[in-house]
């Protein structure tokens, strides 16, 4: 009966982190085809970003979402998988307002250093996915 239960929250939470993306990708005004998941433990969202910084003109700009870490932009190099961290954007919740993270990617964007920071949260440990589905379902888009 446990794993059942294992295997609905589970469910639950790769329904409810695509929901939680979906408002973050309308609130960016990109598709959630921007998206990439892997619901595994550590789970993560990679979310492309369609234009890159100024100051980066040859690296790709991306979001990554880290159920440990929160939110972080990153930078690609092109033919490359590793990712370089820009900034974490912190704060006080694993799960913030997708209108936190817009706000956040525009200071990136104009180089204010006034939101985010260069170290890692540390919110919560990775696994009990179940833990984080009340936070994920505040933001949800459905359809």
């Amino acid at each position: 009966m446990t794993s059942l239960m294992g295997a609905d929250i589970e469910q639950d939470f790769g329904r409810d982190l695509r929901g939680y993306s979906a408002a973050m990708t309308t609130a960016l005004g990109i598709g959630l085809e921007a998206c990439v998941f892997d619901l595994d433990t550590p789970a993560t969202v990679y979310v492309a970003i369609d234009s890159r910084l100024d100051r980066f003109p040859d690296r790709d700009l991306a979001l990554l979402w880290h159920e440990r870490h929160g939110w972080a932009a990153v930078l690609e190099a092109p033919g490359r998988d590793d990712l370089v961290v820009l900034a974490y954007l912190g704060g006080d919740e694993i799960v913030p307002d997708p209108r936190e993270v817009v706000k956040f990617l525009a200071a990136l964007r104009v180089a204010d250093h006034t939101l985010g920071r260069p170290d890692p949260p540390d919110f919560r440990e990775a696994g009990n996915h179940g833990e984080l589905l009340e936070r994920l379902a505040r933001h949800c888009v459905t359809g």
